[in-house]
């Protein structure tokens, strides 16, 4: 959230103001919003066609267990971007998709194994992308510290190449590591029953 906040609206505005302005200002903030939403919507399109293969296998192999959470929690969020509502809707998508992974577990189509994989496999694409977003934010307030007198900021091509290539530093602080995977959450899996 907060990330994105400071990507989506006050980093525009600080580079607005910013004495060596950036050459097509506009084009700029909707490049970033652009990018942004593009791999939102990819992550959101592979993940949904992953859940519909695993609805077929629930049925293709007359799988009865239906999963549910036993203590689901519920958090009240404020929503200051269109990109975290996308993001939150991204997660709403994830967690459909792992509960119809742990239906086909429970159906002894999937061994632990496979189970396990399946999960990570896009926890670990949307922990990488919610840290290239930290990272962003964290660069390009670094770049505008660092250098408040260049001739033109090259913000954009940095976006660019690190949101198309996931390109992520060395390594992020452990409270981004935290932020990033508590947002994907690392709690218990749900709990099956049968219908």
């Amino acid at each position: 959230q907060v990330a994105l906040y400071n990507l989506i609206v006050l980093l525009p505005i600080r580079i607005k103001m910013h004495p060596a302005r950036v050459q097509d200002y506009d084009h700029f903030v909707d490049g970033i919003e652009e990018m942004i939403d593009a791999r939102i919507q990819t992550l959101i399109d592979e993940v949904s066609k992953a859940t519909e293969r695993n609805k077929i296998v629930y049925k293709t192999h007359n799988c009865e267990v239906v999963v549910d959470y036993t203590s689901p929690e519920t958090k009240e969020l404020k929503v200051y971007t269109p990109q975290t509502r996308r993001l939150l809707g991204l997660l709403t998508v994830y967690d459909d998709y792992v509960r119809s992974v742990e239906e086909i577990w429970h159906g002894d189509v999937l061994s632990g194994k496979q189970r396990r994989e399946a999960i990570s496999k896009y926890r670990g694409e949307i922990v990488r992308f919610v840290r290239l977003l930290m990272h962003l934010y964290r660069e390009s307030d670094r770049r505008l510290k660092d250098n408040p007198h260049a001739a033109e900021l090259s913000f954009l091509e940095l976006l660019q190449s690190q949101v198309s290539e996931e390109v992520l530093p060395e390594a992020l602080s452990d409270e981004d590591e935290g932020h990033a995977r508590a947002l994907v959450g690392d709690a218990e899996a749900p709990v099956a029953t049968a219908s």
